[in-house]
């Protein structure tokens, strides 16, 4: 269970024992709140590449904790997550759309309707027909609906009421649909689920199915809506698609659509600032790994250096050896030679 307050001293200890990630998901914030936390109260962290080296059974420097007058101050870490609420459940910063006398309602027609929707509504209906039933929207076509022909009024009419609500919050929109939040472009899709029909087993040879055999693909008249390539953050729970159900239909949820559209900006821009540091982390880790490659490299070339020295001093010395036995036989020669004068020296 996480504390709610900790001391500096402490926090310092742990950041250097346990991995930031970790240790964020231990008190419920992002690695990022976490940083700023270590950031705003003078605590040093880990540099990267550190937790790597501790893996590899190595003591990586620890940098000192720098003295400071709030010591004994304890940090709340509790203030931080209000700072910082887990995405999912962040408000709105537009909460009239959360309120009932605001509810977003589908029209009964098309007349008046948004541009991207007169813009795509014919070619939409010409757009050709898919192996599972649905249209498949072409490129010349502003909005990602992929539902069956019969359904296609009903998705525009969706839709419509979606892109006039997010417009009305002064959200630009473009093709796609792309809805401009915060610098940040979140897309919406609408498609239809589909049934897979297995195909007629023969009772006599007792076929059974296979995931590689045709198939037939039958639209089921439920749609649901999309907020396409919605940031993926670990640990987090974040409702991303609205389906028809036996008792409510996506027209009624669309408020909360709306809503979520702009928490996937949010999202999108934490997720953006965390892959910044974990780009930098990675970097950062690579260099160091380079740096040691380069070391042992260097190590490697020198130890070579030394084993080729040694072994040109041994074969220094073997010479020397060798040539002092060749001093020394030329020595006793002339010796003896001196001695018997008329006597061959090699006889005896």
């Amino acid at each position: 269970m996480a504390k709610n307050k900790i001391t500096r001293e402490k926090l310092y200890q742990e950041v250097w024992s346990t991995p930031m990630v970790r240790l964020a998901d231990n008190y419920g914030v992002s690695n990022v709140t976490l940083a700023k936390i270590c950031t705003e109260h003078n605590i040093p962290r880990p540099p990267s590449g550190y937790w790597t080296q501790i893996q590899h059974g190595k003591e990586p420097e620890q940098i000192n904790l720098p003295d400071s007058q709030e010591a004994d101050t304890l940090i709340l870490i509790e203030d931080y997550k209000k700072e910082s609420k887990p995405l999912g459940s962040q408000e709105s910063s537009n909460d009239s759309v959360k309120h009932p006398q605001n509810k977003i309602v589908v029209r009964g027609n098309l007349k008046g309707s948004h541009r991207l929707i007169q813009e795509s509504q014919q070619v939409l209906k010409d757009a050709r027909i898919s192996i599972y039933g649905t249209i498949q929207p072409p490129e010349a076509s502003g909005l990602d609906v992929r539902v069956s022909p019969p359904n296609i009024r009903r998705a525009l009419l969706i839709m419509d009421a979606l892109l006039k609500a997010v417009e009305q919050l002064g959200f630009p929109i473009s093709k796609g649909p792309v809805v401009r939040i915060k610098d940040m472009d979140v897309r919406i899709r609408i498609t239809e689920k589909v049934k897979i029909l297995k195909p007629p087993q023969d009772s006599k040879k007792k076929q059974q199915y296979r995931f590689y055999e045709p198939k037939d693909y039958l639209p089921t008249g439920r749609l649901e809506i999309l907020i396409v390539d919605a940031a993926r953050i670990k640990g987090e729970h974040f409702r991303k698609c609205w389906r028809d159900g036996k008792k409510q239909k996506i027209e009624r949820v669309l408020n909360q659509v709306v809503v979520n559209l702009q928490i996937e900006a949010d999202r999108k821009i934490q997720y953006e600032k965390e892959l910044e540091i974990s780009r930098a982390e990675w970097a950062q880790e690579w260099e160091a790994r380079k740096q040691e490659e380069k070391r042992d490299e260097e190590l490697k070339a020198q130890m070579e250096a030394e084993r080729e020295k040694v072994s040109s001093l041994m074969q220094e010395a073997e010479d020397w050896v060798q040539s002092q036995k060749l001093r020394n036989y030329i020595k006793e020669k002339v010796l003896r030679y001196s001695s018997h004068p008329t006597s061959d020296p090699d006889a005896s």
